[in-house]
Order: structure tokens, then sequence, then C-alpha cells
């Protein structure tokens, strides 16, 4: 009796080990809304499990890690790194990730290798939030209209490499209605600056124009700010328009007043065809 007993026992513990370490698991498996520190931009990261090693995908990069005993996820992560990069996370280093109590947030800590200390920035993360059953319809509603309204106003096509007075060669892709990618690179006192801009069809009053190329940009000097470019001007194998510079901390400092840059820019397309938006 006293046998079986134990036995019930022993297999009792092991049932209630195996549904800890499945709650544990399903802690951080799946999706998480996080940001890159220091650019504090969103994106996703996707965590699965296998044998006891957590392995996890985000943009440029890819972490890999375990749990310890407090429950936290450790180990190291690598990125590739670009010259636009501002996120100070380097190429690869520490992490630790501690999960709130309600399992739908985390406090994230990192370390670059090299570095001796954890680093101010927190890189936390969160549980993405599925929509409503109202907000869902009301998404619905938003790609229908989107839908009809792209199929009776058709992009203009932006597509192509255009040569350019003030930003050298600059390359455009419009990947769908409202989302737009391009790229330039220009030669200035013998040092290659480039840039990477984002933008839409929209202008500054959220008004859709076709014939606007209307975004943010960011270039390898740091430099960032938005632009605003017109198509068909004089031609449909042209454009113009202006770039506008945010002005620098110091420059926001200084006890001189500073005006923000702003250059005007022309462009003749040369090619229609998709560029190569992996290369400058």
């Amino acid at each position: 009796m006293k046998k079986s007993i134990k036995i019930l026992t022993a297999f009792g513990i092991l049932i209630l080990m195996s549904i800890t370490t499945q709650a544990q698991i399903n802690d951080w498996t799946g999706k998480w809304n996080t940001r890159l520190v220091w650019n504090n931009t969103l994106v996703d990261l996707n965590i699965t499990e296998s044998r006891g090693t957590y392995t996890g995908v985000f943009p440029n990069g890819k972490l890999s890690g375990k749990i310890n005993s407090d429950g936290d996820l450790k180990g190291f992560y690598t990125r590739t790194v670009n010259s636009l990069d501002r996120t100070g996370m380097g190429k690869m280093g520490e992490f630790r990730f501690v999960i709130a109590t309600d399992k739908k947030s985390y406090v994230g800590y990192y370390k670059v290798e090299g570095k001796d200390d954890w680093q101010p920035d927190n890189w936390n993360g969160k549980r993405p939030t599925a929509p409503t059953l109202v907000q869902q319809v009301e998404m619905n509603k938003k790609k229908k209209v989107l839908k009809d309204y792209v199929k009776n106003n058709p992009v203009i096509n932006w597509t192509g490499t255009w040569e350019t007075d003030n930003i050298g060669t600059f390359k455009v892709w419009v990947k769908g209605y409202q989302k737009i990618e391009a790229k330039f690179s220009y030669t200035k006192d013998g040092t290659l600056i480039t840039a990477d801009l984002t933008g839409n069809n929209t202008n500054d009053r959220g008004i859709t124009n076709n014939k606007i190329f209307n975004g943010t940009f960011l270039d390898s000097q740091g430099a960032k700010g938005s632009f605003l470019f017109y198509f068909g001007n004089p031609t449909d194998n042209d454009f113009a328009g202006y770039m506008n510079y945010d002005m620098t901390l110091a420059e926001y400092k200084s006890p001189v007043k500073h005006t923000p840059k702003s250059i005007y820019v022309k462009g003749h397309r040369t090619s229609s065809a998709k560029p190569n938006m992996n290369a400058y």
C-alpha cells in the first residue's frame, strides 16, 4: 500500500513538473511586439522552443537562450548591422528578459559585446493585442474602401531609377498602395552619402494624391527629416520637390538661431524597371 502511494506521489510530481515546464514554454513562445532600443522601432519578435532552447527571430537579428531558475529568458543575440543602424545594440551581445506576472509583457535588458555593464535602455516587449469584433468590422470596412479606391485610382508608377541634381542616383519601388520605398546615394567631398526613404501618396494634410511621394528619410551621416516630391514636373519622367532636414540637438541648444536646412531636388527617370533595393 505504501509502495503504491509512493508511486502515485512520484507520478503526481512528474505531472506537476510537466505542467510547470509546459507553462514556462507557453509563457515565452509566440509573437511579441518589441521596440529595438535607441531608434524606437516597433518590430515583431517570434520565439520558438526546442528541447529547452528558445530561438527568437526579429528584423536583421536572432537570439537564442534558456530559462533560468527565476523564469527569466537569458542568452545571446546576433544582428546584421548596416551603415544606417541607430540602435546601439551592436552586432552581438547578451540579453535577459524578465516576464511580467500576467505573462503579457516583459522587461528586457541587453549588454553589447565588449562592454561590462547592462545598458540603461530597456529592450521591452508585450504580446500583440487581438482586435475586438467591433474593431475587426471597422478594419474590414476600411479594407473594402481601400480596395475600391485602388481599383478606381491606380497608383502612379514612381518605380524606377532616377538621376537627380542634388541627391545623386535615386531608386524608388512602389510596394503597394501608400507604401513606397526609396534610396539615394551621392559623393560629397570624397565621402559617399547614402539614405533610406519611406513614404506614401498622401500630402501633409493626409489627403491622397497619386502624384505625391511624401515621407521621411535618414542618411548615413545621421541627418534626417521629411520630403515632399511631385510627380510629372514637367513630364511623367520627371519629379521635383523639397527635402527638409531636422535640426540637430546641438543646433537646438545653440544660442545662435539656426534655420532648418531645406534643399530643392529635381529628378529625371532613366529606367522604369524595379531597381535593386538591396544596394545603393
